[in-house]
């Protein structure tokens, strides 16, 4: 993320951080790329989307920022946010 969860730096980053709050998809766990630019170019070359945030979910690329408004516009996130597994694990955000 460009930024963190508390202070994002870019519209699509603030914008996921209110997605995922208002499923109550938490703990997030961010990665400013920033910071560590370094990070922004492995995501981008294992999720293969260069469409950023990149959303990571138990290690697991679940979708950049047009896949996850999708999922959210479809309920598949609200799903994912009550389901047992995301409440098992802390749900890792890599926003990129």
């Amino acid at each position: 993320m460009e930024g963190t969860v508390d202070a994002p730096k870019s519209l699509l980053s603030n914008n996921l951080v209110k997605l995922l709050t208002g499923v109550q998809a938490v703990p997030l766990v961010c990665v400013d790329v920033l910071e560590h630019p370094a990070i922004m170019g492995y995501t981008v070359h294992r999720s293969g989307s260069h469409c950023t945030p990149h959303v990571y979910v138990n290690g697991t690329f679940y979708g950049d920022y047009d896949m996850v408004m999708s999922k959210f516009k479809s309920g598949d996130l609200q799903k994912l946010a009550s389901s047992n597994v995301s409440k098992s694990a802390p749900l890792p955000v890599g926003m990129f």
